[in-house]
């Protein structure tokens, strides 16, 4: 089974529309998991014209998608996959995003934190958001995967989406860089928007 994996959409507080491109490289997928930010409904709409989508709620998403689960575990393909946004407390935050400025990309305390969420259900990977980095890596036989962000943050890298691929063997994760990334908002008409919103 192939399942479309995305992040941090924002909605229309970042840019205004998704990127045309998910729809070629999500053909063919049988699930879309959204790790939170959605932002607005119509994204959900949107991406449910492709396949089922299951979405979480970001900490942008509390307003409008206020029914969708903090997390949840899906099965698919025999595997138990945990989505959650990954947003913790500033005070947790605060050493990854230190350890950001200094070169340090990885966001291991977020890793972590989203490992500890789903201690009790035994999952075989993890999707996860929030940070705008990607990640691709097996701890301890679970994979661990961020599929960054479609809207990168200023630093972050390019944007991203990713595919899992479930087998008798595992789960499999493989990150796809946009080749049309959607444009950024100026960050004035991004403030007007968010003040807007409150």
């Amino acid at each position: 089974m192939r399942i479309g994996v995305l992040a941090d959409t924002h909605i229309p507080d970042r840019t205004d529309e998704l990127p045309l491109e998910l729809g070629d490289i999500f053909e063919g997928v049988g699930l879309i998991l959204h790790a939170g930010d959605v932002c607005v409904r119509s994204v959900l709409e949107q991406l449910q014209t492709i396949a089922p989508v299951v979405a979480v709620l970001g900490n942008r998403d509390k307003d409008s998608l206020g029914k969708l689960p903090e997390q949840t575990v899906v099965e698919a393909g025999g595997w138990r996959i945990g989505l959650i946004h990954g947003m913790r407390t500033r005070w947790q935050e605060t050493p990854d995003r230190l350890r950001y400025v200094q070169g340090d990309h990885r966001f291991m305390d977020q890793r972590q934190y989203v490992r500890q969420r789903f201690a009790g259900d035994a999952p075989h990977c993890i999707v996860f958001g929030h940070t705008h980095q990607v990640c691709n890596e097996i701890q301890d036989g679970v994979l661990l995967f961020n599929s960054g962000g479609v809207v990168p943050s200023p630093g972050s890298g390019p944007s991203s989406v990713g595919i899992l691929e479930t087998s008798k063997d595992g789960i499999t994760g493989q990150i796809i860089y946009l080749r049309y990334p959607p444009r950024r908002i100026a960050l004035a008409e991004e403030l007007r928007r968010s003040w807007r919103k409150t």
